[in-house]
């Protein structure tokens, strides 16, 4: 039952719920039967999947490309971390949508340049993205490179022309949803390079996506590129996936081996807010009334 086991494997962090014992969890549900985990180190599962290879680039953020509202970005920080309980959750979705959209636009000339030296090269590339004028940005920037579009915006019809024309050769470039193609396949035939324009906070997310091409069929090393700054949301979100990532392996994989034990941060969009405001010169501990904006 829903209700009474979310308690007993979970705390209340406000509006969320973060795991206990990832590993305790993960144990039970394989026990009971409820999980079946194949993953990419058994055996059978292995022999048919080539590698995969993560490369983090820090590119160079253009703040000429950003028009942000920032006297409204330091507001909803403050609310996030002084505001009461609705209005700190408002404040967090707002300032999470305008922070990573505002990165990515900050990003995009620099991961069109790093996708074009790809294609160029003869690689096919899968780029993740999600906001609407990071799209506009890549797509005019590679314009001369026939770039299809695979995301929510786009017709069924739409979608189906996009894969044919990419995995026929017709072009080198594919945008996609950090979140679309759910059930794709055929993309492996064709490419085993991703690009990550953009950053989700679930790290279930880009394994998904990465999913699309490195599944049975490939036949080459799966190569992950993640475009980041060192400015905006990107620190803190790069940050978080290591948190979320470590939780949801250890439930999935209970026995299996982890690098590093990080502890569970429940409020990550609590740092973002301080990490904005101290990058701006406040004091993110003081009260809003004693605050200076520069």
């Amino acid at each position: 039952n829903l209700d009474q086991d979310t308690p007993r494997w979970c705390t209340s962090h406000g509006a969320h719920w973060i795991v206990k014992d990832p590993e305790a969890l993960g144990a039970y549900l394989q026990e009971e039967g409820i999980a079946l985990r194949r993953t990419h180190e058994d055996a059978e599962v292995a022999s048919t999947l080539p590698g995969q290879s993560k490369t983090i680039i820090e590119v160079e953020w253009d703040d000429g490309a950003v028009m942000s509202d920032r006297e409204l970005q330091r507001r909803l920080a403050q609310r996030v971390l002084s505001g009461g309980f609705h209005e700190r959750g408002q404040a967090a979705r707002e300032l999470d949508m305008l922070m990573r959209q505002e990165t990515g636009i900050a990003k995009a000339r620099s991961v069109a340049a790093y996708v074009r030296t790809l294609a160029e090269a003869g690689e096919a590339v899968l780029v993740g993205a999600w906001h609407r004028e990071v799209y506009r940005i890549l797509n005019e920037r590679l314009a001369d490179l026939n770039p299809v579009m695979f995301t929510g915006s786009e017709s069924p019809a739409s979608k189906k022309r996009s894969k044919a024309a990419f995995v026929a050769g017709d072009t080198n470039i594919m945008l996609m949803s950090l979140r679309a193609g759910a059930g794709l396949d055929g993309l492996q035939h064709r490419a085993a390079h991703i690009v990550y324009a953009e950053l989700d906070w679930s790290p279930q997310v880009h394994q998904q996506l990465t999913g699309r091409v490195h599944r049975d069929g490939q036949g080459d090393t799966t190569m992950e590129y993640w475009p980041v700054s060192t400015e905006g949301s990107d620190p803190v979100i790069l940050d978080t996936l290591g948190v979320k990532r470590w939780q949801s392996d250890a439930v999935i994989d209970p026995k299996g081996e982890r690098l590093l034990e990080v502890k569970a941060d429940p409020d990550a969009m609590r740092r973002l807010a301080e990490d904005y405001l101290r990058r701006r010169g406040l004091d993110p501990s003081k009260p809003p009334a004693e605050r200076e904006s520069p």
